[in-house]
């Protein structure tokens, strides 16, 4: 049976109401339940304290006015009997003195006593108790004396043993007159407080527990009740509060019926509102179905009307609108068929001229496309076309085969350009960019190859260098296709070297001509480490850190000078003793230092050959023969022309210091473009003073370590980080030069090189020297020595060796010459604010 829709909405509303109704009952029931029950706990318990706190408070005091008036109960029997009749709690007492053997026995007369046992039973009772212990100071216990319940308080002191009863009266009204709970007193033993009441069945379960108050539920004559109890083990009482628990909930149970109206209420008027609403919805609906028959057969001329304004109306309205388009696509189809009658018949005729044509067309793009090939052959640039899978086309120039020395077609892309596996890897991943359209074509191919070149170097027969462009081909889906279009740049890329070799060429030469003397003057020391490089590779195991320091001098030299190939060599040199630092040193090693340096030493030759040709003889030497100029000074000095004679050496055989240093001035310039750092001009003080370069220049040669080091190290790589920290943007390196006597005798030449850079972090020394010797100790070695550390052999903080420094020998050479000539090096830098370095040199 088909069950209509109106049905089912009201079926799934009432179903809906239904189980909200009961799930909102059921669960405000729970919540109800469970709050009502803490709030009846708490009720009882809150009360059951009260009751048991004034029990004991009425004791407390009670004993406390006894101890009061205890001496009058010895020494004033008539007048203690007043006191006694006043109180309205205290029914009788009983004292004795230590030292007395006789009780004193008092019951009360007045208010509490109207109704009170005889004397002669409460006399005879005392006796029974007289003969107790009375070990503690204040003792409690229920007793029943011809059926009124009491409170036994026994005292007992130094002085005296007391024993009265008091009575509960008052406390016992307040618990009888309670409407809401019960209430029950009872000991240990169970035995009740109250007159005539029995003890509850739940006593002994109360009594055994180990609570000493709380709430429990309980079933007494096949009715639960809630019990709140509280314990007093000192005074062996215990006073329990009960109430029935349909009493408890007796609200509850109104609630829920009043709830279950409410809810019946409830769901009466939706189920009328759903049965109004659903008619409001299923009637235009039939009308949907009636058209929707209509539409079956065919028939698209009819419309529906539906009055509501919700998506119903909406839906009838695009109903209304499928069916005209229906109907117009109908008439459109039929004017259709006709126009393909006509089209059909001019096809027939254009079939019968369509082979003529083809022929016609096909002769037509032969001829073009041999005239494009000619064209495009006739290029010199070369020209070939992949797909997404690398694969090239047969399309290609001629040029492409004298470029690459093979035919693109049929081949990879990376195989015509020969590259290698980590190479094929790097242009798959770049292709996969470009064909997948998802980043513009003029960003993605860029990250392609460039060029390719082959050889070793502009040198090599072989160099050829192709500079590779890429053009699109694309289709509907996007890029299906690259042209390459490969250009032949080796003239031009050889040009352009020779035309650098030739500046650096020129630069070398100008420099020469404006500092021939200092050029001269290290042209001598690098024949002396020359010669001293032959004396160490004579040994079968030569000192490689003695030739590190030697070659790296020569590196330091000739680069300061320009002088290109020889700077180099030296540092290739230099490699190779570093490699074999690391490895047990053989006669193969040996042979390979000896071949360097015979191959340096030539190349050295060379130079000196050829610096002859530019300059003339060698012209270290002076025009004046120095032999001539010593025997005049000697005659100045053996006439006593002391001024004129120390004049004379200042003159002619001393030189101004700033012409050695000169040189470092234009290498810190060089420099800072080299590694992209503003620089100021180096400031030099004391640039005046005249020395014997002879003596000096040893020392100020190696310092061409220490002024590499402030522009790499010293001066901060960022300039951001100099702005931030106050500084100007350009770093600064300031020279002092100061001549003293030393104090050892002869003159002391005092060099001062200070930066305003970043400054040696201590912290960066002790890391790098654990890395290195991690066995050791570093970190008892205060700040302001361990910075001295930069000076020992192969120790450096660069993370890599570069051209300008890292390798660890420069700040040891230095230190070499001033111990070697007995002087001294003072270090002061300040992380963040700059270093400054201090050499005592002493030359003569």
């Amino acid at each position: 049976m088909t069950i209509k829709l109106k049905a089912k909405i009201l079926i799934g509303l009432t179903f809906l109401l239904v189980f909200s109704i009961l799930f909102n009952l059921f669960y405000s029931y729970q919540l109800f339940l469970k709050d009502k029950t803490s709030y009846i706990y708490e009720n009882g318990l809150k009360r059951a304290e009260n009751i048991s706190d004034d029990i004991v408070s009425l004791a407390e005091t009670a004993t406390n006015r006894i101890n009061a008036f205890s001496f009058l109960a010895i020494k004033d029997q008539d007048q203690f009997q007043k006191v006694i009749n006043s109180e309205k709690e205290i029914m009788s007492f009983a004292i004795k003195a230590v030292n007395d053997n006789d009780w004193r026995v008092f019951v009360n007369q007045g208010e509490a006593g109207q109704d009170s046992v005889n004397l002669g039973l409460y006399e005879s009772w005392v006796k029974e108790k007289v003969d107790s212990e009375f070990n503690d100071d204040f003792s409690l216990e229920p007793v029943n004396i011809e059926g009124r319940d009491y409170l036994c308080i026994k005292i007992g002191t130094e002085e005296f043993n007391a024993l009265y009863l008091l009575t509960l009266k008052k406390v016992f009204a307040s618990m009888s007159g309670d409407r809401v709970f019960k209430h029950y007193v009872f000991d240990e033993s169970d035995n009740s407080f109250f007159e005539g009441e029995k003890t509850p069945s739940y006593a002994s379960k109360l009594n055994n527990g180990n609570l000493t108050k709380g709430t429990k539920q309980f079933v007494v004559n096949k009715e639960d009740v809630l019990v709140s109890f509280v314990k007093f083990p000192a005074f062996n009482f215990t006073l329990a509060s009960e109430i029935s628990k349909a009493k408890a909930f007796a609200i509850t149970e109104i609630l829920i019926k009043r709830n279950l109206y409410f809810g019946m209420i409830l769901l009466g008027l939706s189920l009328i509102l759903g049965l109004f609403f659903s008619l409001r919805i299923t009637k235009p609906i039939r009308k949907l179905v009636t058209a929707t028959h209509w539409v079956a057969k065919g028939n698209f001329d009819r419309s529906i009307e539906i009055n509501t304004s919700d998506e119903l109306k909406i839906l009838g309205e695009s109903f209304n609108y499928m069916s005209g388009e229906i109907n117009q696509l109908l008439a459109d189809k039929q004017d259709m068929i006709e126009k393909l009658e006509v089209a059909n018949i001019q096809l027939e005729d254009y079939s019968k001229n369509l082979e003529k044509m083809v022929e016609e067309r096909t002769a037509e793009l032969k001829k073009a496309n041999d005239f494009i090939a000619a064209m495009i052959n006739s290029l010199d640039q070369g020209l070939f076309v992949f797909d997404r899978d690398l694969q090239c086309s047969s399309i290609y120039t001629k040029a492409c085969e004298d470029l690459f020395q093979t035919s693109p077609s049929g081949k990879s892309f990376t195989d015509v350009l020969a590259f290698d596996e980590k190479e094929s890897a790097s242009v798959a991943k770049w292709a996969g960019i470009v064909f997948s359209n998802k980043i513009p074509f003029q960003s993605a191919k860029s990250l392609g190859p460039q060029k390719k070149v082959f050889g070793d170097g502009v040198d090599d027969p072989n160099f050829k260098h192709v500079n590779l462009e890429y053009y699109p081909m694309e289709d509907e889906e996007g890029i299906s296709n690259l042209v390459v279009v490969s250009t032949d740049k080796t003239k031009e890329i050889r040009a352009e070297e020779a035309f650098k070799e030739k500046e650096k060429y020129v630069e070398m030469i100008i420099k020469l001509v404006k500092r021939k003397k200092q050029f001269f003057s290290f042209l001598d020391e690098a024949a002396s480490i020359l010669d001293e490089l032959q004396e160490l590779l004579k040994s079968d195991s030569p000192s490689l850190d003695s030739l590190l320091i030697n070659y790296h001098s020569l590196n330091g030299g000739f680069g300061t000078f320009s002088v290109l190939k020889l700077q180099t060599q030296a540092r290739e040199c230099e490699q190779n003793i570093v490699d074999f630092k690391e490895a047990t040193i053989t006669q193969d090693h040996v042979k390979v230092l000896r071949d360097d340096y015979e191959h340096y030493l030539f190349e050295f030759n060379q130079f000196l050959a050829e610096i002859d040709q530019i300059f003339g003889e060698n012209d270290s030497s002076i025009e004046v023969e120095k032999d001539l100029l010593r025997r005049y000074a000697n005659a100045l000095k053996d006439r006593g022309q002391t001024d004129l004679y120390n004049l004379f050496v200042d003159y002619f055989e001393r030189d101004a210091v700033s012409e050695q240093f000169q040189a470092y001035i234009e290498l810190v310039e060089k420099l800072g473009k080299q590694l992209r750092k503003p620089l100021a001009p180096v400031v030099l003080h004391g640039g005046d003073i005249r020395v014997d370069t002879s003596k000096t220049k040893e020392f100020i040669s190696s310092l061409v370590h220490l002024f590499r080091n402030c522009v790499d190290h010293g001066i901060e790589k960022s300039l951001q980080d100099r702005i931030d920290a106050g500084k100007a943007e350009e770093g600064s390196i300031i020279v002092r030069i100061d001549k003293v006597q030393s104090p050892l005798g002869g003159e002391e030449l005092i060099v001062t090189v200070t930066d305003d850079g970043g400054g040696i972090n201590p912290e960066i020394i002790r890391k790098k020297l654990n890395e290195n010797n991690p066995n050791e100790d570093y970190s008892k070695i205060p700040d302001d020595e361990i910075i001295y550390k930069i000076f020992d052999p192969s120790f450096s903080t660069a993370e890599q060796v570069t051209s300008v420094s890292g390798r660890g020998v420069g700040m040891s050479a230095i230190k070499e010459v001033i111990d070697k000539a007995g002087g001294r090096i003072v270090l002061d830098s300040q992380v963040g604010r700059g270093t400054k370095f201090t050499f005592h040199y002493p030359y003569s």
